[in-house]
């Protein structure tokens, strides 16, 4: 009988910060790491996320990953924006991420070297093919939902 096996699971955060009226316009800044291991890559960064662990939500993984890369309590973890499956069978879910202004981001240094906040409209072109798909699905929920 063959194994049945369950799809992985992996959950990212789209944190936007607006800085004129209307959600998710091409003027809002996103923000996006980079990995330790990717600082030679000008296409390296993405948003911040990472797998599900087994016994967790894709919402709780989304938290824990935001927490791990950028600080306990810089960022809120939201409602859910978007899921798609990957050429792999890989399940992503995008979730609305919230700044805590009070508690700016701190990378771990461990796994991710830094962050920084790129404009919504050239976000895309600084990220993978797989992370600037899943950008893209984030960001056409915000601004459909504004």
């Amino acid at each position: 009988m063959p194994e049945i096996t369950q799809p992985k699971h992996v959950a990212d955060v789209l944190v936007i910060h607006n800085v004129s009226p209307g959600k998710g316009g091409a003027d809002a800044g996103v923000l996006l790491v980079r990995a330790v291991w990717n600082l030679d890559n000008p296409k390296g960064w993405q948003m911040p996320g990472g797998h599900v662990e087994p016994g967790e939500t894709p919402e709780q993984a989304a938290q824990r990953e935001a927490d791990e890369e950028l600080g306990a309590g810089a960022i809120r973890v939201g409602r859910k924006l978007a899921q798609l499956t990957e050429a792999d069978g890989t399940i992503a879910h995008i979730y609305e991420g919230h700044l805590n202004f009070a508690r700016p981001p701190e990378p771990d240094g461990q796994e991710i070297a830094e962050y920084n906040w790129f404009a919504a409209s050239i976000a895309a072109d600084h990220m993978n093919d797989l992370s600037a798909a899943l950008f893209r699905a984030g960001m056409k929920q915000v601004r459909e939902t504004a």
